[in-house]
């Protein structure tokens, strides 16, 4: 019988990975949230804001082609500079996502509880570990291939009942609402700001790239997975655009209040569509990006194994399962998020936003900013390096995205410390 660690996952498979994880829970709250703030400029900024991105996107898209192994950062550190280096920022990157997996896990959680309008702080503690466990395990149950096609008709769903609400809300809505009274600098900043860190997430199929199944007739995975990353990223601006055009005509500029909106009550009060409906997705939607992030960690600790990164119990099975992996996740997931909860309480949404903060930092650190410099590095220092994909005005490009992931990285420091 062959064991889950010699599956593959197909091409349709990783490009979900990396579409549903940026359609998280967010797309079910920070378009209503960027309307309100400034109306229909809120498409402007989210295209500016993906222009950025997509330089990131190129600088993956390139060190994926030279370094076609899974691994993600730990892959192409480790090739175009050092195993020691590779294999620090390999797991600097599994926790930072270790963090944005329990997040995840805890938002939900806590959604499900307001679609079915229990308000328990015990529950949201056991359900929140209880699934954590779950999501920990399950991932290491199914095989790979099988993951793939779980992901792919998740993200199908998803984004299937995003269509169906926003399609409703351009019936019932009003496109005089698209109006935009003010806009201003601040407004820019803000709404920027918020859409970067939306747009994060989509590197993570880089974890799967030397797991990729071809087909005799397919392209070679080095060649296929650039390609593969800016479709994904051509989807993700799609539907962004798509959904802030639905929410801009049913909420006006500045009808509620920026500090404290409640955008479910508001859409059942004036539109019909129930609250605990709109909750029931954003949990739906939630919970099918922290099971894309749970077979990432997993899985970038085997990989971290099999390049002797990390001790060799991590690449065993029991039983096609790498139990040591899942217990490893669960572990520091589980602290992550019964810390969090605890903390809920007291501390309110404050306590979401630092972990965010720190989460997203340390995703930063390993994973965005290196695949610039080393995408810049390798272009200056060996030119005439066999390149499957190359990005043209790389000297442009490059330094793009590497001050993009250094801007974010302080904005997410001076956010934290503001936090505090």
């Amino acid at each position: 019988m062959r064991e889950n660690t010699n599956s593959k996952i197909g091409i349709i498979g990783i490009l979900s990975l990396g579409l549903t994880t940026v359609i998280g829970s967010g797309v079910w709250g920070d378009p209503f949230s960027w309307v309100n703030t400034a109306g229909s400029y809120s498409i402007l900024v989210i295209v500016i804001s993906w222009m950025l991105f997509f330089t990131a996107g190129l600088a993956y898209a390139e060190v994926v082609g030279m370094f076609p192994k899974s691994g993600g950062p730990y892959s192409y550190v480790s090739g175009a500079i050092n195993k020691k280096w590779g294999s620090i920022l390999g797991f600097v990157y599994y926790f930072g996502y270790t963090i944005i997996g329990a997040i995840l896990v805890f938002v939900s959680v806590s959604s499900f509880l307001e679609m079915i309008g229990v308000d328990s702080f015990a529950l949201l503690i056991i359900l929140t570990v209880l699934v954590i466990i779950i999501l920990a395990f399950v991932v290491e149950a199914i095989p790979l291939r099988i993951i793939g096609w779980t992901i792919s008709i998740w993200i199908c769903l998803k984004v299937l009942s995003l269509l169906i609400i926003s399609l409703f809300f351009i019936i019932k809505g009003n496109g005089a609402n698209l109006n935009t009274s003010t806009f201003t600098g601040e407004m820019f900043i803000s709404i920027g700001n918020s859409s970067l860190w939306a747009l994060m997430g989509f590197e993570v199929l880089l974890v799967f790239s030397g797991d990729l199944k071809l087909k005799k007739e397919e392209k070679e995975p080095e060649k296929l997975l650039p390609r593969g990353i800016l479709m994904v990223l051509s989807a993700i601006i799609i539907i962004y655009i798509f959904v802030i055009i639905s929410a801009g005509m049913i909420i006006p500029q500045g009808i509620l209040s920026d500090t404290d909106p409640d955008f479910f009550a508001f859409i059942e009060a004036n539109y019909g569509v129930p609250s605990a409906l709109l909750s029931g997705l954003k949990s739906f939607s939630a919970l099918g990006t922290a099971f894309a992030i749970f077979i990432t960690l997993t899985h970038q600790l085997k990989v971290l194994a099999e390049g002797e990164s990390l001790h060799k119990i991590f690449a065993e099975t029991k039983k096609r399962i790498h139990i040591y992996n899942s217990t490893l996740t669960v572990i520091i997931s589980g602290i992550f998020g019964l810390v969090m909860v605890l903390l809920f309480s007291k501390m309110g949404g404050t306590i979401i936003d630092i972990f965010s903060y720190i989460g997203l930092g340390l995703i930063l650190l390993s994973a965005m900013i290196p695949a610039g410099v080393i995408a810049l590095y390798l272009r200056i220092k060996m030119p005439i390096l066999e390149r499957p994909f190359k990005t043209p005005l790389y000297y442009i490009i490059f330094p793009l995205s590497i001050i993009l992931g250094l801007y974010l990285f302080v904005l997410n420091l001076l956010a934290l410390i503001s936090a505090f």
